[in-house]
């Protein structure tokens, strides 16, 4: 025989609401992992920071959690300069939480254009304080000094973890 016990909200005997140590969770422990990959190629020449279609969201099972943000980018560009410095951020809803800068260097070909790409991934460790939904995206922008067309390849993703505090 099976049972299955449906509660709205577990809490302490003062009231307050259990962390992920108090349920037998140690603490480091991965919770749950979402993943988003990108399907669709996505290019921009904005000088302004623009959504890269590249998001998850995820619920906290506890406020004492940890989210673990990781990004892999294969980005490339394509400019009339040998030099590009375009930028990434990742965000929680409208907050940023970390941003970084990709240097491209090389040689332009016969007519002057100039083509690389390359994979960028760095990671983020949050503390988002809450067990709302909670949806981290990356963002990304063309530097002013040198005109190009970024794009993000397919493949591209981000991973968030949720880590027992």
């Amino acid at each position: 025989m099976t049972s299955i016990i449906k509660v709205d909200q577990i809490q302490l005997a003062d009231g307050t609401a259990p962390t992920a140590a108090d349920l037998g969770f140690a603490a480091g422990s991965v919770l749950q992992v979402v993943n988003a990959v990108t399907t669709t190629l996505f290019n921009t020449t904005s000088t302004s920071y623009v959504d890269m279609n590249l998001q998850a969201s995820i619920t906290p099972s506890f406020t004492s959690s940890k989210i673990l943000v990781v990004a892999n980018i294969n980005v490339g560009i394509y400019a009339s300069s040998y030099l590009a410095y375009p930028q990434f951020k990742i965000l929680r809803g409208s907050t940023t939480l970390s941003d970084t800068e990709r240097t491209f260097t090389g040689r332009a070909d016969s007519v002057g254009n100039f083509q690389q790409s390359a994979d960028l991934g760095w990671s983020y460790l949050d503390a988002p304080s809450t067990t709302s939904s909670t949806t981290y995206k990356l963002q990304m922008k063309n530097d002013i000094t040198y005109g190009a067309n970024l794009y993000v390849q397919d493949k591209s993703d981000i991973t968030l973890m949720e880590i027992a505090g």
